[in-house]
């Protein structure tokens, strides 16, 4: 509990300060992302059930529920404030930063090697955009 008074604390400080990110571009999940969480989500379900049940019995799973619970009041907490705030290049990275350490992010860089995106007028064959065919 104390960690997710920490987390609110931080994020209602700094979340509204944070430095504009205009290299950011943040993409939403695709279709596969989606299948992806749900798949495990339904693996972690169908374990938790076999273990309440008493058909399966994983010693690691309750070191790592030991090391997951302590985390889930923050998480918490820190979706419900990223809910409200109006932030529409805000990244996890940025959350978990600003939530365990307490400092804004940095400006993203430019990543090397990415150009961007051509338009289609520079796509298409000259003739399409006014010239005489040769």
């Amino acid at each position: 509990m104390l960690g997710a008074w920490v987390a609110r604390r931080r994020l209602r400080r700094l979340l509204s300060e944070r430095p504009d990110q205009p290299d950011r571009v943040l993409r939403p999940i695709r279709a596969t992302g989606r299948v992806n969480v749900l798949f495990w989500a339904l693996l972690i379900a169908a374990l938790g059930w076999l273990q309440v049940s008493g058909r399966f019995d994983i010693g690691l799973s309750q070191l790592l529920g030991a090391f997951a619970l302590p985390l889930l009041p923050g998480a918490v907490v820190a979706l419900v404030l990223t809910r409200r705030a109006d932030a529409s290049d805000l990244a996890g990275a940025d959350v978990w930063w600003i939530a365990t350490r307490g400092r804004l992010p940095m400006v993203d860089r430019p990543a090397f090697g990415l150009l961007p995106k051509p338009s289609l007028a520079d796509q298409a064959p000259g003739w399409l955009n006014g010239d005489s065919p040769a």
